[in-house]
């Protein structure tokens, strides 16, 4: 490969080197070679997608005329065409790339769907040579390059000659002014009239939005760039209406780099049955691992199992973890659960949910995973816009909204995010590192996706030796070691409440589980020498657990677990914490937690009792066991 790419770099440089106006090339203080690196780590686990990562880098390397433009191929690559070309498409419909340019997109769009035709369109000969030794050296078959200018129809005749527009880049290799060029209409292009185009990718300065108005009707996604020449308005109203007529679109300003997408309503009406994914995996596995722990739940596993199937829109595998049933009606369930779509039943002995959950973490084969309760249901957004989320953000955990579910009533209640105004204002997908308001939510795991290697890297499980609320161990974790979260800020899934049995409505000993988990969540952040404002986080999120379960336990067990409240948020630790701590809890007085905070300071009325209390009171860590599943209580 490196001979071709030497002999192709000499001679397509020396073609620009001629064309050029002496200008000296771009100098981008080594950009370049880092927006190479980001798209080697984007394309690593797609067949063929580091050799042509590198094929480019080669070229890049070889001669300084290419790099600029070869550079700006690749910003443009991540910064604007990524999101779009990493979603499932229809599978009826062509990929049409408009102004392919050192062919880049088209090269990769290949890789990404090998069972896609790719008709690319530039003008320049020599970019084109550039083109066809690409696509030789890395044999691929589906591109169909045509050496001609795409312009909108009315354009005036010019005698194929084209001014082709000025900017930093196209200045720099000397490919501006009038060229002598192929020039097709859109009627022109080889493709049937009312053919289908699954994406379409516009790079034609001057021309962006007049081609995309003309091809609109039938385009299911677009992904173009829009520089000054190409609209007078500075409030884009041409630009925002094309979007609107798009199930998917990603428009960039160049001169403002302000991203223009979709709206919400558009991104979660997408129909998906059909639709071809990227093959992003080097492998035939699936991408994603759907992980549904069941015990005894009779044949609530059918209607979670079959919204799962609804919402797939890539490789998926769902894993039901059988956790040792023994009901009639939940086995005969899973029985026909084992002969749906992509799923498998696999079979263990009864260890609880914690058990089932790691269980299921050892055996996913995806590249991401998600956990869910197998009495819930999924919205068909559910995996579409979580791996949207997690790729457009490249980070390792990403949610969506979720909503309280009665099934008896049919009653469906919204949980608001912290997030839904910042949303509101700038679209559907987003990121939140706010830990302060995300630590402190509900425990809400399974409606979040994660990248199944870093779990692993990280060694984040679940506490097999709590009965009861092991998830929120593995969420404040998972939520801090990650810094925060991609989010899709719409419904996708249901949480079912009124099920008989459930965790979350128990009020017997296995709150005092809680103990046991924070007292893990104090030694990790201790470990680690977290920051002091680490701690403050923790001491909040502490108080919120211990509310919460006391507002649901036993009124028999409220001494006890009092004591080992008191216990845990004040021993072993500094006065400084400890009189932060009881600062806090006395502030909730009176709010809706008020009958954890008025009992727990009922003893310890002001700083001189906190105190006595802080200097008597035993090491948490030596204590607070004392009161894990001491008691049965009944009643």
């Amino acid at each position: 490969m490196t001979v071709t790419v030497t002999r192709m770099a000499r001679e397509v440089g020396r073609n620009l080197r001629r064309m050029s106006r002496s200008r000296a090339p771009v100098d981008d203080n080594g950009e370049i070679w880092r927006r190479f690196a980001t798209l080697e780590t984007t394309m690593a686990g797609c067949r063929g997608g580091s050799d042509a990562v590198q094929w480019y880098k080669t070229l890049a390397t070889r001669d300084e005329a290419l790099r600029p433009l070869i550079s700006d191929a690749v910003e443009r690559f991540l910064a604007v065409y990524r999101a779009g070309i990493l979603l499932p498409m229809p599978q009826d419909g062509v990929i049409l790339d408009i102004g392919a340019g050192c062919g880049l997109f088209a090269v990769l769009a290949a890789l990404l769907h090998p069972a896609k035709t790719i008709r690319a369109f530039e003008p320049d000969e020599d970019l084109c040579a550039l083109v066809r030794a690409a696509l030789s050296e890395l044999g691929l078959v589906t591109v169909e390059l045509v050496c001609a200018a795409v312009v909108p129809a009315g354009t005036p005749d010019k005698a194929n000659r084209l001014d082709i527009f000025e900017d930093t880049v196209f200045r720099s290799v000397g490919t501006t002014g009038a060229q002598q060029v192929k020039v097709m209409t859109v009627a022109d292009m080889p493709l049937n009239a009312d053919a289908p185009i699954a994406l379409l990718k516009i790079t034609a300065p001057g021309m962006t939005l007049p081609l995309a108005h003309e091809l609109a009707g039938r385009t299911h996604a677009l992904l173009a760039e829009v520089w000054q020449v190409d609209y007078a308005a500075p409030d884009h109203p041409v630009l925002a209406a094309l979007i609107d007529r798009m199930p998917m679109a990603c428009v960039r300003d160049a001169e403002s780099a302000v991203l223009y997408k979709t709206t919400a309503a558009d991104r979660t009406g997408r129909v998906k049955s059909g639709w071809s994914t990227a093959i992003i995996p080097g492998r035939a596995g699936p991408l994603i691992s759907v992980i549904v722990p069941t015990y005894n739940i009779g044949d609530l596993i059918e209607p979670c199992v079959e919204s799962l199937i609804a919402s797939i829109d890539r490789p998926t595998e769902i894993l039901v973890i059988n956790d040792g049933a023994t009901q009639k009606e939940t086995l005969a369930s899973l029985k026909k659960v084992a002969g749906m779509a992509h799923t498998r039943v696999i079979d263990k002995p009864n260890g609880g949910c914690a058990s089932a959950r790691n269980f299921g973490l050892q055996v996913a084969a995806g590249k991401f995973v998600t956990l869910i309760d197998g009495d819930d249901l999924v919205e068909p957004a559910f995996l579409p816009l979580l791996s949207e989320a997690i790729h457009i953000q490249g980070t390792n955990i990403a949610e969506i909204g979720f909503a309280d579910y009665m099934m008896d009533s049919g009653r469906i209640k919204d949980i608001p995010e912290p997030y839904a105004e910042t949303a509101a204002s700038r679209g559907i997908l987003g990121y939140d590192s706010n830990l302060w308001s995300l630590l402190r939510r509900q425990p809400a795991i399974w409606r979040r996706l994660y990248r199944t290697d870093w779990l692993r890297q990280n060694g984040l499980t679940f506490p097999e030796s709590l009965k009861a609320y092991d998830d929120m161990e593995f969420q404040f974790l998972s939520l801090y070691l990650n810094g925060g979260v991609a989010y899709a800020n719409t419904r996708g899934y249901l949480y079912r409440k009124d099920r008989p049995g459930q965790d979350v409505a128990a009020s017997d000993t296995r709150h005092f589980g809680t103990f046991q988990m924070l007292v893990t969540i104090e030694n990790f952040l201790r470990n680690r020498r977290a920051h002091r404002d680490h701690f403050v986080m923790f001491d909040l999120f502490a108080l919120d657990c211990l509310a919460w379960s006391y507002s649901l336990i036993n009124p028999r067990l409220h001494v006890p677990f009092l004591d080992a409240a008191r216990t845990f948020l004040l021993g072993g630790k500094s006065f400084e914490r400890a009189a932060n701590v009881h600062w806090e809890i006395t502030r909730q007085i009176g709010s809706a937690t008020s009958n954890f905070a008025r009992d727990f300071c009922a003893e310890i009325p002001d700083r001189h009792a906190l105190q006595l209390v802080h200097d008597r009171v035993a090491h948490y860590a030596d204590h607070v066991y004392d009161y894990h599943f001491p008691l049965e209580v009944s009643g």
